[in-house]
């Protein structure tokens, strides 16, 4: 079982060291293919479409061949197109790159966390925090490792084959170790539907605005040191990092945080400092606020997803797939749907002016804490 668990935690590494490289690319690619901020927004809107369509798929394919099976062939099908992303020459070849990038990772996504309900199912404790603490670190690294291959003049391309290479064969190699859900826990072997109670409804509009408040941090922080901090393109993925950093340090002691205090007050703290952290940045937008307060962002966000998801898993419990895919759908249209919003607004507006609606996201996680936990029960 501590087999299982390891595999998981780099499995959930992997996952994030693949988006933080790539999202870590974003001004680079700006700025190489001269596109506007409604452009990205496009190009970022591409990588959400592929995978809301793929999201049939993966509910069919998780009641097939299980969440074990799905996170594998995922992460490798993910680490396999990650190159193509630094190749692209221009607007229409790099969206239909991160189109490419989005099916996978979203199945990827759904897989792990599905995975992990049914490792915690199993442990009888909570596990979803540290796991979560591994998707951070994995985005930390990308983060980093593309700010100091574009220092030392490493190809974009080289650096994007070589993360790709690693984390397809971690994946490979540890393919037999996570748990098969028919073996372990009682998972119903039918596809699982969209669940639209309410207390699903409530708790996914909630990971839709946490995951709302953490695709616009990734997606656009770059750019707001590049444009608005002023920053060189080296220095562009740092808030990312910063906020990496602070999720990576709350999630590696969460789940005692998260026994000690309860769902509730951890959702109000989690949307109470999100909103602080990001309306700080935005009033002073200078590098010693805006690191830090990043940092205060990812302190606040760091247990809002963890928790949600385990919500989700825990909702009426004969059917925690049904519930559980449900959220993650929602989850993906939360991504889906920042990117393009924000490239609409900072192009009719400004890039500072669109990032406000981060801490409204934020608030909102915060103001139904209470009715999204009790709601579950």
């Amino acid at each position: 079982m501590t087999h299982a668990i390891w595999t998981l935690r780099a499995a959930f590494g992997a996952l994030g060291v693949m988006f933080g490289t790539w999202l870590g690319l974003i001004p680079w690619m700006r700025d190489t293919r001269a596109l506007s901020h409604d452009q990205v927004g496009l190009a970022l809107l591409c990588a959400g479409i592929g995978g809301l369509l793929t999201f049939p798929l993966v509910r069919h394919l998780l009641a097939r061949v299980g969440s074990a099976q799905l996170t594998i062939v995922s992460g490798i099908s993910m680490a396999c197109c990650l190159p193509v992303i630094a190749v692209a020459p221009n607007l229409w070849w790099l969206s239909a790159s991160l189109f490419a990038v989005g099916i996978p990772a979203a199945a990827m996504d759904v897989a792990i966390n599905a995975q992990a309900v049914v490792q915690e199912r199993h442990m009888q404790r909570s596990l979803m925090a540290r796991f979560h603490a591994c998707w951070s670190v994995g985005a930390l690294l990308g983060a980093l490792g593309v700010g100091l291959a574009l220092n030392w003049h490493v190809p974009p391309w080289t650096f994007m084959a070589l993360v790709g290479l690693l984390c397809a064969c971690g994946l490979w190699f540890n393919s037999s170790a996570l748990l098969q859900e028919d073996s372990d826990v009682d998972t119903p072997r039918r596809a699982p539907r969209l669940q639209l109670k309410a207390p699903v409804l409530l708790v996914g509009s909630m990971v839709v605005g946490a995951y709302m408040v953490e695709g616009a941090v990734s997606d656009w922080s770059g750019l707001f040191m590049r444009d608005i901090v002023g920053v060189s393109l080296s220095q562009a993925p740092m808030a990312f990092a910063a906020f990496s950093f602070a999720m990576v340090v709350v999630r590696l002691f969460g789940d005692p945080v998260i026994d000690a205090l309860g769902n509730v007050r951890v959702l109000q703290l989690s949307g109470s400092l999100g909103a602080l952290g990001m309306a700080t940045s935005l009033v002073a937008p200078t590098v010693w606020v805006v690191l830090p307060a990043y940092a205060v962002v990812g302190c606040g966000m760091a247990l809002a997803v963890p928790v949600l998801m385990r919500c989700a898993g825990q909702i009426d419990a004969g059917s925690g797939g049904q519930a559980l895919a449900t959220v993650a759908f929602m989850g993906t249209m939360g991504m889906l749907i920042a990117p393009p919003l924000l490239g609409w607004l900072a192009h009719v507006t400004s890039l500072r002016s669109a990032l406000w609606l981060v801490p409204l996201m934020s608030a909102y996680i915060t103001l139904q804490a209470r009715r999204a936990v009790h709601a579950r029960q």
